[in-house]
């Protein structure tokens, strides 16, 4: 996993945690579809930089994240 993928996973487990400890349990469900939202958030992110310039939007996509093709 690379480092932007492992830094958004533990900002989705500080998000939880939180409410873990104001009450709540850590919920598996809600952990997973909290971290789904924050790559979807993080892609939307390129596509916004992309806009601004042209080039080979997959490729980069796959090297922010760390992905070998």
């Amino acid at each position: 996993m690379n480092e932007r993928i492992r830094k958004l996973a533990e900002q989705a487990r500080k998000a939880l945690a939180t409410d873990a400890m104001s009450g709540g349990e850590f919920n598996m469900k809600a952990y997973e579809e909290r971290f789904a939202v924050l790559i979807v958030r993080e892609c939307a992110n390129r596509i916004d930089y992309w806009e601004s310039r042209q080039g080979e939007h997959s490729d980069d996509l796959l090297k922010h994240f760390g992905v070998e093709e």
